[in-house]
């Protein structure tokens, strides 16, 4: 799923809970009773941590497959200036 379609993911379950939240919240009545149980509450303030968290995956992933890219990129300019170097040393010797 692309980056845009996560953040867009996240940012509605977010929405959402925070719609539930202030509903919730705005049932308070000073009674000294919970408007909603723990386990309630809990299953709706970590709801939208799976999508968030999504989006942090995804962005670690194409980070690592762009380091593994530019790594990969380095090793064969190593190898090619390593053998520039090798001929450039060789060369004249072999000259003599």
């Amino acid at each position: 799923m692309p980056c845009k379609q996560r953040l867009e993911a996240a940012r509605n379950q977010t929405q959402l809970a925070q719609a539930k939240v202030d509903a919730i919240v705005g049932r308070f009545d000073n009674s000294g009773k919970p408007a909603a149980g723990s386990a309630e509450w809990t299953a709706l303030c970590d709801g939208p941590f799976d999508a968030i968290l999504a989006i942090a995956q995804q962005a670690q992933d194409e980070a690592n497959t762009q380091a593994e890219a530019m790594r990969a990129a380095s090793f064969r300019m190593l190898l090619a200036s390593g053998l520039g170097l090798t001929l450039v040393i060789v060369f004249p010797v072999l000259l003599r």
